[in-house]
């Protein structure tokens, strides 16, 4: 995205990492870990206000490293009485058909994936509470999440929905793409 933070660009009128954190809060998920990087005070002032208490915030310090680091920070910090992770990128905005589809499936699977309009998987993912010993050292895994994911593919829970799944907010062009869909 150039010098634009992904997680601070305008979406509806709101940081995009607001409008992640507000979907999630909707769709009642508890706690929303958010993990900050780079500009961690600019991005964990454009959270929400929580009155609730389940927006929780941690600061990944080794977010040059890549994603996985801050996969296992967020993983580290959620409580064990959860039945499940879901993972969300900050560059792939929420759509609430989505997550409605994806609370409504039962906890258990170890991996359930939305399947978009188009027949394709995509995010966010929400992993079951097995693979949290693996989330919990992404790091140390060759290719980080796809090292957990890949072999549960074959097991996966697909939950269809009516709305694409696949995109990222990679550079300006994926940007306006993103908005002429919503």
């Amino acid at each position: 995205m150039g010098r634009d933070h992904k997680a601070l660009i305008d979406w509806g009128g709101v940081p995009l990492v607001q409008h992640q954190c507000l979907r999630l809060l909707e769709a009642n998920f508890d706690p929303v870990v958010v993990v900050t990087g780079s500009r961690g005070e600019e991005v964990a002032g454009a959270l929400p206000e929580d009155a609730t208490g389940r927006l929780r915030r941690v600061h990944n310090d080794d977010w040059e490293a890549g994603r996985s680091g801050s996969i296992e920070a967020g993983a580290h910090a959620l409580p064990d009485a959860v039945d499940g992770v879901l993972v969300v990128a900050v560059d792939q905005p929420l759509r609430p058909e989505v997550l409605n589809a994806l609370v409504g499936v039962p906890p258990g699977p170890p991996l359930v994936l939305p399947r978009g309009s188009d027949g394709r998987t995509g995010h966010p993912i929400l992993l079951g509470r097995d693979t949290w010993r693996w989330l919990r050292d992404c790091s140390k895994l060759d290719q980080g999440l796809r090292d957990v994911v890949t072999p549960l593919r074959d097991r996966a829970t697909l939950v269809d929905v009516d709305v694409p799944v696949r995109w990222d907010i990679n550079t300006p062009a994926d940007y306006l793409r993103a908005v002429e869909q919503t």
